[in-house]
C-alpha cells in the first residue's frame, strides 16, 4: 500500500519539498520524512476564535447573543480539530435560530 505512494517521493529533484499530512505516526517513517512536526489540538479559546470567525459575520454575535454558549459547547465536542471547528462554523453561519443550533 504505502510503498506505492512512497516511490515518487524518492525520485524528487534535489531541493524539492513535499508536505505530507497524516494522523498516523508510522506514515512519516514509511515516507522516510526528514522532519516531523506534531500539532496539538486547538485550545478551547483558539477553537472558539476560529469557530466564531466562521459562524458569525466578522465574529459578530448580534444576530443572537445566546448562541455563544451553544457555540462553545459545539467547539468542545470538536476535540480541538481545526477542520471540524471551521466546517461546523461555516454550516451554522446563516442560521441565527437557537433551535437549529
Amino acid at each position: 500500500g504505502w510503498q506505492i505512494l512512497q516511490a515518487p517521493f524518492s525520485a524528487g529533484t534535489s531541493g524539492s519539498k513535499i508536505i505530507v499530512t497524516t494522523r498516523k505516526n508510522n506514515v512519516a517513517d514509511i515516507m522516510r520524512a526528514n522532519s516531523v512536526f506534531s500539532l496539538e489540538p486547538l485550545s478551547d479559546n483558539d477553537g472558539w476564535s476560529l469557530f466564531s470567525r466562521h459562524a458569525f459575520e466578522g465574529g459578530n454575535l448580534m444576530c443572537n447573543p445566546c448562541l455563544e454558549d451553544i457555540g462553545r459547547k459545539i467547539v468542545g465536542k470538536c476535540g480541538g480539530l481545526p477542520l471540524a471547528v471551521k466546517a461546523l462554523g461555516g454550516l451554522l453561519r446563516t442560521r441565527c435560530n437557537i433551535e437549529y443550533w
